[in-house]
């Protein structure tokens, strides 16, 4: 954290940055706390990314846009259900930041128990219980839907991009509720149909040479991510028995490209509502909370 100092002022509020989990080749990222929210007792967790030079700006003004509810995603666009679902699957942002170097950036709201699908595949190699993953499969599938209502795409839609939040070890009143979760880093969201400027690395078999971006790339490498959530690449290679092999067609279904009839994640939310609402009548099972030190492995369900 050598170009920052431990507190960050930003008209007034001080940023409390503990750690710097990011350092691509544009950016560099970090986390940290400020004062409590009103109403709160606890501090606000943060995240905040600032570019590496000003030639990096237009990537951080890019990225802003969404979280700031400006241009294709502005408010006054939305239907008050939209409004709740961004409210849900968008970042929230506290604040721009102009640092006096001329680079910019951004602070948005974090959470303490904010965990990466990439953290949870690597401590769960062999997968995780499949009803745990069918929440965080409906998370990532909700931040989707947003950006696909603007017919924009994300377009990395990677494990480290997939963001949940579980309960602290602490919590004992476990409800659906607290269990929430976005799709993280925007900085690649364009509209759908446009040239792909550059693809993410591990997903570079996506895109094949002069392909254009679209929504149905997203439902893939959601499937995908999944996938691995639960110990296998391929979504057709998984072993899920009984009620739970039900998501395993909806994860193939979703793989299929532009041929697949899951081309969006609006017809992804209504094949994976109706598995849930199948497998809680068959099951009884309405939800298995989540900790990352409390989490099953696949039991092969």
């Amino acid at each position: 954290m050598s170009e920052f100092r431990r507190v960050v002022k930003v008209g007034g509020r001080e940023f409390n940055l503990s750690a710097k989990v990011g350092n691509s080749a544009q950016s560099n990222s970090y986390i940290g706390t400020t004062a409590p929210a009103a109403g709160q007792t606890e501090p606000q967790h943060i995240f905040l990314k600032v570019s590496k030079s000003v030639e990096f700006n237009a990537t951080i003004d890019r990225e802003v846009v969404p979280y700031a509810g400006e241009g294709a995603f502005s408010a006054r666009l939305e239907t008050p259900a939209f409004t709740a679902l961004r409210q849900r699957a968008v970042p929230k942002l506290i604040t721009k930041l102009s640092l006096r170097d001329g680079r910019r950036g951004f602070i948005l709201e974090s959470h303490a128990c904010a965990v990466s699908i990439e953290t949870i595949i690597k401590k769960f190699p062999q997968g995780i219980n499949a009803f745990s993953a069918m929440w965080m499969f409906r998370r990532m599938v909700s931040s989707l839907m947003y950006i696909h209502s603007r017919n924009y795409a994300h377009g990395a839609v990677t494990p480290d991009n997939c963001i949940v939040i579980m309960d602290p070890p602490s919590c004992r009143a476990y409800y659906e509720g607290a269990h929430s979760g976005f799709v993280a880093d925007w900085k690649h969201v364009k509209e759908s149909e446009s040239e792909f400027p550059a693809a993410p690395t591990s997903w570079s078999s996506i895109y094949s040479p002069g392909e254009r971006i679209s929504c149905s790339h997203d439902v893939y490498m959601l499937a995908r991510t999944i996938s691995k959530l639960l110990g296998k690449d391929d979504p057709h290679d998984l072993e899920l028995h009984e009620s739970a092999a039900r998501l395993k067609g909806v994860l193939s279904a979703c793989v299929l490209g532009r041929t697949a009839r899951l081309k969006t994640a609006f017809n992804v939310w209504h094949e994976l509502d109706a598995v849930i609402k199948a497998v809680r009548q068959e099951t009884g099972i309405t939800f298995v909370p989540s900790t990352l030190d409390g989490l099953d492995a696949n039991p092969g369900l």
